[in-house]
């Protein structure tokens, strides 16, 4: 079961490395999703519509029951503009969304 996941604005900086969190994933009957053996994956794309899907693959991932936290190496987001951007942690096997939402990347000070 898919998990709208909030990221709050002004913590991910076009760049910058980053630690998401992503927490209270369930199955669905509604118990804590094992994620501790399951290929995962990130996609990021922007908000308004690039015909542009980034796939973060080099996101290590650090999981365990009902949650997981993707490390994000700053270097994939180096280029990328600030803006609103839609993201979804998938289930890299069957490429179901286990969670997603929008996140406003900007550029440090």
């Amino acid at each position: 079961m898919a998990v709208e996941t909030a990221i709050p604005r002004g913590i991910w900086f076009a760049g910058a490395d980053i630690d998401l969190r992503f927490t209270g994933i369930v199955d669905s009957a509604g118990l804590s999703y094992d994620l501790t053996s399951i290929p995962l994956s990130l996609t990021v794309r922007r908000a308004i519509d690039t015909g542009i899907e980034l796939t973060l693959l080099t996101a290590d991932f650090v999981r365990g029951d009902g949650y997981c936290t993707a490390q994000v190496d700053g270097a994939d987001t180096a280029d990328w503009q600030p803006g609103l951007y839609h993201f979804g942690l998938r289930n890299t096997t069957t490429g179901i969304v286990i969670a997603w939402g929008t996140v406003e990347i900007t550029r440090a000070a």
